[in-house]
């Protein structure tokens, strides 16, 4: 039966997909992170006329010795430096290769690490229930995402960390392929798996912690959980395959980084050399009494890892089995980064990667119970404001301009040959970009190898205001300022070279034949 004449015909209307709904929310809110992250480490990386951090000429160091002959200067992980050398190549085309080499390290170093908040969305639509609202999911991403690129333990690795940033990404993304795998069985998950862990265990040595003690968590929950059990053997045969040759990399490129890996894996007992907490566990005393006054890494991986096992607990009785030896694996190592029985230069570096597994349990909360972000936002608000201190810490690590002037100026009025320099190490990176020479951080090594250069010299920096606001080195204008053995230096003669506003250059004069 026809419709009467001038009756509007109705046709049902096509409800749009709630999953395609959902994804335009996790979509939106991760753009709004990535903003928010890059407005944060801008103010770190790009803010700052020079590079930050104590080893921030390091990259600017390594980048010019691949542009000029195709090799690292100093034996490193290699493949963010090959990344910055490709960016500054092409960077060469619309600037000089000097202020190109800048450009490039510091826009990787802006850049790079943001690709964190990237496996946030991810597991954030991978915990979706169909059906459910949009909302927790989107909220996920925006705290999680929040605290994945603008806390503090991602800014302080700005300038002179950039490789351990850009590892975690890859780490994070490793941890996801394996959730995966659990959850599908499919074999190219395997293969995204161990493509990530080599590009993260070949970009920092942390990226290798991270992967290899991820893996092995999921492997043990695996194998202890009979639903998942049977999946677990193949992606057991590609971590040890991967991590062989990683290995195996790593040793033709730098010997004495794997074989501190290895030994870390086979003696595991020096990670606690001078714990402060082993000693209080035997009994607390003045002597013996830890200290609570940890860094805010240390108490976020805690944080995180006892939202974990709570999360774990709460959400037992309706999660899937490869849900559950992902949450219990990410748990394990969130705690184990940021273990106050770890000795204190290892707590310093593993904490600072504790928050990244961490984030995965946080990332189910949410998603799974909106009134879970009432809980996660303190939490995100602590780690931006912890985040802003970051921010403020590392601009008192830039160079100033006039003091980076003074280094250049240097340069050209250096004796022709092979130079070393003898400096306080956290101007050794800048005197190799500036001077294009050699530096010690050490007079007593490098008063031995004097025969071996033209012409040994002093960097003494003669005000504390070189570095921002940083306080001045102790003995400030003396003789070998801010080098440990400085008093090797009163026995030999000093002939001042040049002397601007910070510095002052003097050469070592031979001895008299």
């Amino acid at each position: 039966m026809k419709p009467a004449s001038g009756s509007p015909v109705t046709e049902p209307l096509r409800e749009r997909d709630p999953g395609a709904r959902a994804d335009m929310w996790l979509a939106a809110a991760l753009a709004a992170v990535l903003l928010a992250g890059f407005v944060a480490r801008s103010l770190a990386t790009l803010a700052p006329p020079l590079a930050v951090g104590d080893d921030g000429a390091y990259y600017l160091v390594q980048v010019r010795a691949i542009l000029r002959g195709g090799t690292l200067a100093i034996p490193d992980f290699p493949l963010l430096f090959y990344l910055q050398a490709g960016v500054a190549r092409f960077l060469q085309v619309l600037m000089d290769p000097r202020t190109a080499i800048s450009a490039a390290v510091r826009i990787t170093d802006t850049t790079l690490p943001l690709a964190l908040a990237v496996p946030v969305f991810l597991f954030a639509r991978a915990f979706r229930r169909p059906g459910d609202r949009p909302g927790p999911g989107s909220i996920a991403v925006t705290l999680v995402g929040l605290m994945a690129v603008a806390s503090g333990n991602s800014l302080l690795m700005a300038g002179g960390m950039i490789k351990n940033a850009v590892a975690l990404p890859c780490a994070f993304l490793f941890s996801y392929c394996c959730y995966r795998w659990l959850v599908e069985g499919r074999r190219r998950m395997v293969a995204w798996a161990a493509m990530w862990f080599v590009l993260a265990s070949l970009t920092h040595m942390g990226g290798i912690v991270l992967c290899t003690a991820f893996g092995a968590a999921v492997l043990a929950a695996g194998f202890t959980t009979p639903a998942t059990r049977s999946r677990v053997r193949l992606p057991a045969l590609a971590l040890a395959a991967a991590l062989t040759g990683c290995l195996m990399v790593v040793h033709a490129l730098d010997p004495e980084r794997a074989q501190r890996l290895v030994h870390a894996v086979l003696a595991p007992g020096w990670l606690f050399a001078g714990s402060p907490a082993l000693p209080w566990l035997h009994g607390p005393s003045a002597a013996a009494h830890w200290n609570a006054s940890t860094s805010m890494e240390v108490w976020l991986g805690n944080g995180l890892g006892v939202l974990g096992a709570i999360t774990v607990w709460r959400c037992r009785a309706g999660m899937d089995a490869p849900t559950r030896v992902l949450l219990i694996a990410a748990t394990i190592v969130t705690l184990a980064l940021s273990s106050p029985l770890l000795g204190p230069d290892v707590l310093q570096r593993l904490a600072l990667l504790a928050y990244v597994p961490g984030m995965i349990p946080a990332v189910y909360l949410v998603s799974r119970e909106a009134r879970a972000a009432a809980i996660l936002a303190p939490l995100t608000l602590a780690v931006l404001l912890h985040g802003a201190l970051a921010v403020k810490t590392l601009r008192l690590t830039a160079l100033v301009p006039a003091a980076y002037q003074e280094l250049v100026d240097f340069r050209s009025i250096l004796p022709p040959g092979r130079v070393l320099v003898i400096t306080r190490p956290m101007l050794r990176w800048w005197v190799a970009w500036t001077m294009e020479g050699h530096f010690s951080t050490r007079a007593e090594p490098a008063l031995a190898a004097r025969d071996a250069y033209a012409a040994v010299l002093v960097l003494d920096q003669l005000r504390g205001d070189a570095f921002g606001r940083a306080p001045a080195p102790s003995g400030a204008g003396s003789a070998g300022t801010g080098v440990s053995d400085a008093a090797r230096l009163r026995s030999v003669a000093l002939r001042p070279v040049a002397e601007g506003v910070y510095f002052r250059l003097s050469a070592v004069e031979r001895p008299a034949p």
